[in-house]
């Protein structure tokens, strides 16, 4: 299967859960982790679920400094949801999106 880039986004993520807008047409992306300098861990800078439910510092998906991520599926998309693991402490998130 063919796929394209179609859209790019730049989120960031801190101690408030945040989701991705994902565009039309758009069944997959690609999510890199720019973590804060300050983190404590850089391992496990953030966390993720792709359920819809809200991670927290300690529960869901680890999003590692430099770590890619992919994200198969409009719905699985629409449910991403992440958060920072330190408090006071955001990161970005780097999405390309694909049709």
């Amino acid at each position: 299967m063919k796929s394209n880039a179609i859209s790019k986004a730049i989120i960031q993520i801190g101690n408030t859960v945040q989701g991705l807008t994902v565009p039309p047409g758009a069944v997959s992306c690609i999510i890199s982790m720019d973590a804060n300098e300050q983190v404590t861990n850089p391992l496990k800078a953030g966390r993720f679920w792709e359920t819809g439910d809200d991670p927290t510092t300690s529960e869901g998906m680890i999003l590692s400094d430099g770590g890619a991520y992919e994200i198969l599926g409009r719905k699985n998309m629409e449910r991403f949801k992440a958060i920072s693991t330190e408090n006071g402490i955001s990161h970005k998130l780097m999405v390309t999106y694909y049709d």
